[in-house]
């Protein structure tokens, strides 16, 4: 999606999954794939989401999915070049390892998919990214609104 969250967020995922198999990237094929159409509150249950709309949030990125799970600890990895078949114009989805090798949940308090993805419907709008876009934008807001009273105040003068 955004070029440079995928920048900065890169260097916080990759480390997670390479450090599981000691700086390889490890086979995870088999691990459990996330869309971020499944946390989409927008999207109706038909268009893919799959958890409750108060559960998820507003249009994530695969990379603000993927800073969630580094955040509990998850192993997981990005794919860019993956498509959701339901939604297809948003490119991406996050593999995240749930158990180990024995069938060991590799975070207690997640034991399925389904705990997993509520955790990241409420995980995905306190990231570090998503925080400060919305930092930014208010800041962007005040100024424009300073903006238009200065200019309304210099019309306003005869």
């Amino acid at each position: 999606d955004r070029p440079e969250l995928a920048a900065r967020t890169a260097s916080a995922v990759l480390p997670v999954a390479m450090a599981v198999a000691g700086g390889e990237l490890p086979d995870y094929s088999r691990w459990n794939c996330v869309y971020p159409a499944y946390l989409d509150s927008d999207k109706k249950k038909e268009e893919g989401r799959r958890i409750s709309k108060a559960n998820g949030c507003s249009k994530p990125s695969v990379m603000e999915i993927a800073e969630a799970c580094a955040a509990m600890k998850l192993p997981c990895v990005v794919e860019q070049n993956k498509t959701y078949c339901r939604d297809i114009l948003c490119p991406g989805r996050v593999r995240v390892k749930l158990k180990d090798d024995e069938g060991n949940p590799t975070n207690s308090e997640i034991k399925n998919k389904r705990e997993l993805l509520v955790k990241l419907g409420q995980a995905v709008p306190q990231t570090k990214t998503r925080v400060e876009a919305q930092k930014r934008l208010q800041q962007e807001q005040q100024k424009a609104e300073k903006a238009a009273a200065a200019a309304e105040k210099k019309s306003a003068k005869p």
